[in-house]
């Protein structure tokens, strides 16, 4: 049985109907801080006491949606009650807290990973198989780009205390996409602004140098909606549309133009990527090793991009 930590919008909206696509998946609480606002739901039991679920033999799995401050702490308590644990990215606001995590799923053999959804879609598969195929033959650059508008001034990716900002939340994805891609950089070098009014950074950008290429992410909160990746080669350019975020039933389309004029659009059929990566959440109990020295991996550059703020 499955426990859920959180009931904002992005559980409601995406997590909610993938798991009632999976078979033999219950969830059996949902804990939130104020079960007021919770009384017209009648299909879950809302709860606010997380010690009563870790106690709970019946649940095996927490899954957790809470802001991003409050990881750290729930993802401990869980990884120490035993129970397997999804935690929505960032997995904490640090790479200490990070590899203290890792370390101790590892010792408790509990199995711990970190919500990165757009790698269970056939698009980023495609991606994937693609520069795989083509050998990086020619490559230059990579540019990630996951920016949003403005958002209501309540929302937490405003607030500093609840680990609010847009690198630890949009910036995730253009970063963790290009580590996905090609690996760990020999450096990185970024810039992250701020806004008068706001206390956290809204915007940034790193540069990620492999040496015979370099690869550029650039995020942010307050900008015209972008959510893409372009790459460069010596003799095209490959468009990948809706990269990151993208319902379960669109179709995406990737564009290959060649230097000659030459156009070719491939298109990508719609999946639920969530739905899949919940699948493989609950097919083992082990941990993937490669997926946890992954989530450190994004850490340690997360931090090095965020010692730079400006």
């Amino acid at each position: 049985m499955l426990a859920i930590i959180g009931f904002g919008d992005h559980v409601q909206r995406n997590i909610l109907p993938a798991l009632e696509k999976l078979q033999d998946v219950m969830v059996k609480y949902v804990v939130v801080r104020e079960l007021d606002k919770y009384k017209h739901q009648t299909n879950f039991f809302f709860i606010t006491d997380f010690s009563k679920v870790l106690k709970d033999k019946d649940i095996t799995s927490i899954y957790i949606a809470t802001p991003i401050s409050s990881h750290y702490k729930y993802v401990k308590e869980a990884l120490t009650a035993g129970k397997n644990v999804l935690c929505e990215k960032s997995l904490a606001t640090s790479f200490e807290d990070s590899e203290e995590l890792v370390n101790l799923a590892k010792k408790l053999r509990v199995k711990l990973q970190e919500v990165v959804m757009y790698q269970y879609h056939d698009q980023f598969i495609w991606l994937k198989n693609y520069l795989k195929n083509e050998c990086n033959e020619g490559l230059v650059k990579i540019h990630t780009n996951f920016q949003i508008p403005h958002l209501s001034s309540d929302n937490i990716r405003y607030s500093k205390s609840l680990g609010g900002g847009a690198l630890l939340d949009v910036g995730f994805y253009p970063i963790s996409m290009i580590v996905s891609l090609l690996g760990t950089p020999n450096i990185v070098k970024s810039i992250l602004t701020e806004q008068s009014n706001y206390s956290v950074d809204l915007n940034g950008v790193a540069i990620f140098n492999y040496k015979e290429l370099y690869a550029v992410a650039e995020w942010g909160i307050g900008r015209p909606y972008r959510n893409e990746i372009v790459l460069e080669f010596e003799d095209k350019q490959v468009i990948v549309e809706r990269a990151f975020s993208k319902p379960p039933t669109l179709h995406t389309v990737v564009t290959i133009t060649k230097n000659n004029g030459t156009r070719e659009e491939i298109s990508i059929n719609s999946c639920d990527h969530f739905k899949r990566l919940f699948y493989d959440f609950f097919s083992s109990v082990d941990n993937d090793l490669e997926h946890l020295q992954s989530i450190l991996g994004r850490a340690k550059i997360t931090d090095a991009i965020k010692n730079e703020l400006l």
